[in-house]
């Protein structure tokens, strides 16, 4: 994350090729895909195992490392896409005092800086780690500046030899204007010659998207003994956005009106303001485990209660026709906003899952190892009506999310595993535009069937390569224009990595996913057997970072990712084509006196290659998001 000066997860998600983007304009918030499943922004995203909102930008300067599951995880989350689950962990306290400041700017003026505190005092039995970091945001797209401010604390307490409690806090504040995506022409071409710099959302009453984040959390953990731990711990998320924008969309300036680009390039555009948006997560966990050799066998157990509750407050939306523009004018039309307002925030929805979850781990020889664990999870969502706060829905139930493994270990380095698990995953929300706009349809089950093998090919060199068959309740937006679920969605896939140090000098991640998917059953003839929107057949990525004989402290990187076409309409009648991109960077170590200095110079997508990043939907709609362009960043980072 360092070396890539990541501020956001999708600066770092080329690391590994099971994941990409999946609506994610520049000034809103990253949503991403695992396995080609679109992660659910309502609990696909977590913070030290517990679930959080994502519908904030997530900072990455109080995290330790982001975790990537890759599956049907019901079992280790809870409530979850298929595709699997992203984990941000947070930075605790150090042991060493740790004193770091980073400075950075980029070529398009994009100023920014970050320190770094930790230690312990009292004989170590204090710990505290704070971040704090501004930035003053001026991207490739001129008129999308913004700024964003960020603090957090993590502070914990020694009780005793066995026993550790802690706190952490962390808040943030992202203002910027957003950057709309395109749609299709006439519903079945791509805009041609159109450049990422380019701004839809320009407009003189153009206001950007606001969001204020914050967490509160605490964690207890006790060891008893060398066997058995326990530890309880709980999270409270709260997002707050203005989510504001001049918004293009459809086209009725043609014979007909479409809900995609005119064919000659013209858009209608919409005043778009929803004001006073709360979302908030809270979860609360507790988990005993602990292990115990029986006769010849080697149990491994843990035990645990968990809930989780959701409350989502909205208001009535203003999204109101202003007029038509074109995406070929040099300088865009001037239109009078809305007059109307937007309406009193009331409750949307209430959603809580309470979970009994256990698992065993059962090992009879060195060389296998079964695996078996059961979530009974009892979830109960309530949705209400934007307009009065009325309920509008109810829905009870309880799932079971069980999950089998197989270990085979032939030799120390080398093991094999067989899978099983299933998983629950939150009903979709229709969007604005369509019939039922704004019904949730019910919770689904996802399954999964993965075999895989991972192998050290050296002490510090990893290889793994898996095997996975997805299957779940396909929901769309069908030709009469109404949000369901039916039918099945299947993701068939192969895995290969290989991380680690190929020789002293030499720091690889290399990776390639491979994926099959097809929508079956719709009852739509023109979507079945065919792939789904945004899920390519082929990603592949190779990252290196080599240290310059005879130059101590210096190092080059650079990466390549390739991503082949994918399809951008649910009847594949629209493909976007592959795209090859090039990153380069230089880091240079040394010691001025006490001080530690890094410098960093990167080059991002060196052959300034125009590319369609992503063609996901959002809330049942199509967009198309292009790449960003050749980007220049050089960092400072300082250790005391």
């Amino acid at each position: 994350m360092d070396d890539q000066g990541a501020r956001g997860v999708a600066a770092i998600i080329g690391n590994d090729a099971s994941v990409g983007e999946n609506y994610a304009p520049l000034g809103y918030y990253e949503a991403l895909s695992i396995r080609g499943f679109t992660l659910d922004g309502a609990s696909g995203y977590k913070r030290d195992g517990l679930t959080i909102a994502n519908e904030s930008s997530m900072p990455l300067e109080n995290k330790e490392r982001v975790e990537i599951l890759k599956g049907v995880a019901g079992f280790e989350t809870g409530l979850a896409a298929p595709g699997g689950a992203v984990n941000y962990v947070v930075k605790r306290p150090t042991d060493a005092p740790a004193r770091r400041v980073t400075l950075e700017l980029s070529d398009r003026g994009t100023r920014y800086a970050h320190a770094d505190l930790g230690g312990r005092f009292d004989g170590g039995r204090f710990g505290y780690r704070f971040n704090a970091a501004r930035e003053s945001l001026h991207p490739y797209v001129k008129e999308a500046v913004g700024r964003r401010d960020f603090l957090s604390a993590a502070l914990d307490w020694r009780l005793g030899e066995n026993a550790l409690f802690g706190v952490d806090v962390d808040w943030q504040k992202k203002s910027q204007l957003s950057v709309p995506g395109y749609q299709p022409l006439g519903g079945t071409a791509l805009p041609a010659a159109v450049r990422p710099e380019t701004m839809l959302n320009n407009q003189p009453w153009s206001e950007p998207v606001a969001i204020e984040a914050s967490n509160m959390g605490a964690r207890f953990q006790y060891e008893a003994g060398d066997d058995w731990r326990f530890e309880a711990s709980a999270n409270r998320n709260r997002v707050a956005s203005e989510d504001k924008a001049a918004f293009p969309y459809g086209c009725s300036s043609g014979p007909a009106y479409l809900n995609t680009f005119c064919a000659n390039g013209d858009y209608d555009l919409y005043d778009y303001r929803s004001s006073g948006e709360i979302r908030a997560a809270l979860q609360a966990q507790a988990v005993l485990s602990g292990g115990r050799d029986w006769g010849a066998l080697r149990h491994d157990a843990m035990l645990g209660l968990s809930h989780f509750n959701r409350e989502v407050s909205l208001g009535r939306e203003v999204y109101d026709f202003v007029g038509t523009d074109n995406i070929y004018t040099q300088r865009p039309s001037v239109f009078p906003p809305s007059p109307t307002t937007a309406g009193v925030v009331h409750r949307n929805q209430d959603y809580t899952e309470q979970a009994l979850f256990a698992q065993d781990s059962i090992s009879w020889s060195s060389r296998w190892r079964l695996q078996g664990g059961l979530r009974a999870s009892f979830v109960t969502d309530d949705r209400f009506s934007k307009l009065d706060g009325t309920r509008v829905s109810n829905f009870r139930r309880t799932f079971l999310s069980p999950q089998l493994a197989l270990t085979f270990t032939p030799r120390d380095g080398l093991m094999g595993y067989a899978a099983f698990s299933q998983g629950l995953e939150l009903g979709g929300t229709a969007g604005v535009t369509a019939a039922n706009a704004g019904r949730t349809l019910d919770p689904k089950v996802a399954r999964q069937v993965e075999f895989g093998i991972k192998s050290e090919l050296s002490a510090r060199l990893l290889a793994t390569a898996a095997l996975f068959h997805i299957w779940k309740p396909y929901e769309f937006t069908g030709p009469d224009n109404v949000f369901v679920q039916r039918g099945v969605v299947r993701h068939s896939g192969l895995e290969l990595a290989a991380v680690g140090r190929a020789t002293d000098r030499l720091r690889v991640v290399v990776g390639a996913t491979f994926i099959r998917a097809r929508q079956d059953g719709t009852g739509v003839a023109a979507f079945d057997g065919k792939a789904p929107l945004n899920v390519p057949r082929l990603r592949s990525q190779v990252t290196l970072d080599w240290g310059v004989p005879g130059m101590p402290g210096a190092a080059l990187n650079g990466s390549w990712a390739r991503v082949s076409g994918k399809y951008a309409r649910r009847d594949n009648a629209l493909t976007v084509p592959a795209y090859n991109r090039f990153d380069l960077g230089i880091r240079y170590a040394r010691r001025a006196g006490p001080v530690q200095v890094v410098w960093r110079f990167r080059v991002e997508n060196v052959l300034d290659t125009v590319y369609w990043k992503d063609v996901g939907e959002y809330f049942g709609d199509g967009y198309l998001h292009l790449g960003a362009p050749r980007t220049f960043k050089l960092s400072a980072q300082l250790d005391f």
